[in-house]
């Protein structure tokens, strides 16, 4: 399943709760510990939001201005957000035709 948080160290930080969801159930309901991701899982990873970890958002005063945010707090989820943000999902992407240009 894709994560639904941008970055693609989300695909790690999504398989060790997956993993450690499934010990979980596995110790407190009997669930089997296989490769098999429950229907509720996928729902779940492709639902999920983090307001403020790399996230973009569009400035209402300003269309042609977005503004990236992430709450980067360690060494290691700094360079993650740098990653995600030099991403061609992010942000250093090609300028549109249509970017516009103010002449004042």
């Amino acid at each position: 399943a894709t994560p639904g948080l941008a970055g693609q160290h989300q695909y790690q930080n999504a398989g060790l709760a997956v993993h450690l969801a499934k010990c979980f159930f596995h110790e407190k309901a009997g669930w089997p510990l296989d490769d098999a991701l429950p229907p509720p899982f996928v729902e779940g990873l492709k639902n999920v939001r983090w307001p403020g970890r790399c996230q973009t958002v569009a400035d209402p005063k300003h269309p042609a201005l977005t503004w990236f945010l992430d709450g980067a707090h360690t060494k290691e989820s700094l360079e993650c957000c740098m990653q995600w943000f030099a991403s061609p999902d992010a942000a250093l992407r090609p300028l549109s035709s249509t970017y516009a240009r103010s002449s004042s």
